[in-house]
């Protein structure tokens, strides 16, 4: 796993520094925690990239798909290729929930090409045994090994 650390062996924040505009959550205990919207927005733009380039790579596929003049091969590829930008896409989706489901406000998840998986949480920081946990998500959900599995946390 490869995380971003502090001195204190935790987790490190990726952002450091809090921007100015900030919305109030509640935390799991109850205390309010001050989030930068510009961070929340961060997490938004990142999903709505993500998928807006699946999307224009799965229409290359269909156009590929369609082309009467593409041979057989193009075509088998262009349709295995958008098999695999749909598992992905419902694979970081779930895997998004799950680590949501440990309290998390936001996680994002990218899955690499190679079968590397970046992860991200909005957490202040991290310890060694949550990263863990969060790494194992992905070893779980998407048969990832360890080694290709980067963690890291902002704030």
């Amino acid at each position: 796993i490869r995380t971003n650390r502090n001195g204190a062996g935790e987790l490190a924040p990726t952002n450091a520094n809090k921007p100015d505009a900030t919305a109030s959550t509640d935390g799991d205990d109850g205390e309010k925690t001050t989030v930068s919207a510009e961070l929340l927005e961060y997490f938004a733009g990142a999903r709505l990239e993500r998928e807006s380039d699946r999307s224009a790579l799965s229409e290359e596929c269909a156009m590929i798909i369609s082309d009467e003049e593409a041979s057989e091969a193009d075509k088998t590829a262009a349709a295995d290729l958008a098999k695999s930008l749909e598992t992905m896409a419902k694979a970081e989706t779930e895997m998004e929930a799950a680590i949501e489901g440990r309290g998390y406000e936001e996680a994002l998840v990218f899955l690499g090409d190679e079968g590397s998986v970046e992860i991200t949480v909005l957490a202040e920081k991290l310890d060694e045994t949550e990263a863990t946990a969060i790494a194992n998500i992905a070893v779980e959900s998407a048969s990832a090994d360890l080694d290709d599995i980067s963690v890291k946390c902002m704030f």
